[in-house]
């Protein structure tokens, strides 16, 4: 058998090429930019993230009346959880950031086949109406990092196979 080295080479892509063009902005001002829209955009971030909890707490089996057979639900809150992740750690909110990676670590554990517990989506849900209180919008890391320990236990208790899958709080915690 010959060597399994593996060989590097570049990509040239019609972005990378669009982006090297002179002119346009420098990196420094795209990224002043990107900032200043993003603060415009934060007031509207708790509205946002009401909407989402509404309408996920419709979504949930059992307690919305939704058989758990049907698996639409689970599409929609994976979905939901994977919007949340990315749009918290845009907004810098580290507990919503935490709360929703672990909704989608529970989907995907349900996708694999493990059971669906609703009082730990519960759970999780409930934090996320917590997250949306002005005490929590803008505080560290380490004044939430008792809630987000105590978060990670509740899904570990339930996931333990998932233990891989789970960020430390800190690591989440600190964006």
């Amino acid at each position: 058998m010959g060597s399994l080295l593996a060989r590097e080479f570049d990509v040239d892509t019609r972005f990378q090429k669009m982006a090297s063009r002179p002119g346009g902005l420098s990196r420094r001002q795209a990224l002043k930019n990107a900032e200043v829209n993003i603060e415009k955009i934060k007031p509207y971030f708790i509205d946002w993230l009401d909407a989402e909890i509404a309408r996920l707490s419709h979504l949930i089996p059992d307690a919305a009346g939704i058989r758990r057979s049907d698996l639409s639900w689970l599409d929609a809150l994976e979905g939901a959880s994977i919007r949340m992740v990315d749009v918290a750690a845009t907004m810098n909110h580290p507990l919503a950031n935490l709360v929703a990676h672990h909704l989608h670590i529970i989907c995907e554990a349900v996708r694999r086949g493990a059971p669906y517990y609703d009082d730990i989506v519960t759970c999780h849900l409930d934090a996320l109406w917590l997250c949306r209180q002005a005490c929590y919008c803008d505080v560290t890391p380490e004044s939430v990092s008792k809630l987000g320990v105590d978060l990670r236990r509740v899904l570990l208790l339930k996931y333990p196979q998932f233990a891989s899958e789970v960020i430390p709080v800190q690591a989440v915690l600190v964006i």
